[in-house]
């Protein structure tokens, strides 16, 4: 099950947002990707997956049984699917034409933490071509 978040804040607890963090930069400079699963906005689990895409440095792509195993697993735990998470390891923490393209889960937050000058991320809804900002509480 996705989380239906309309406008919402996410919260992301300070140890699994400094994972997030460690994970991008350690991946740079290629995108890093993964899900974030819990329940009503409240994120518990962070579920890193290997980036796939053929230009890694520009985009994120994780195979398909990389991310059936992580909402399998986020299901046994009594999770929903919360966030898609990527990197932009040069650019401004917002959907690119390539997330945009790739956004198949319009009930899903996407987040993207950028990497450019200093570390910052954003989260939105994206139902192409719409993009709505989500809040993110670090927690």
């Amino acid at each position: 099950m996705i989380f239906r978040i309309m406008g919402k804040v996410i919260s992301i607890p300070n140890e699994i947002n400094q994972d997030l963090i460690r994970q991008a930069e350690m991946e740079s400079p290629k995108e890093c990707c993964g899900l974030l699963g819990g329940n009503d906005g409240l994120v518990s689990s962070r579920y890193p997956l290997l980036n796939r895409a053929a230009i890694p440095e520009t985009s994120y792509f994780a195979a398909p049984d990389e991310r059936f195993r992580a909402i399998k697993l986020m299901r046994e735990r009594g999770e929903e699917l919360i966030a898609i998470y990527h990197s932009h390891p040069k650019t401004d923490p917002y959907p690119s034409e390539k997330d945009l393209d790739m956004a198949f889960y319009a009930q899903a937050v996407y987040l993207i933490i950028s990497l450019k000058n200093d570390v910052s991320a954003r989260a939105f809804t994206i139902d192409s071509p719409k993009v709505s900002e989500v809040a993110i509480k670090i927690i």
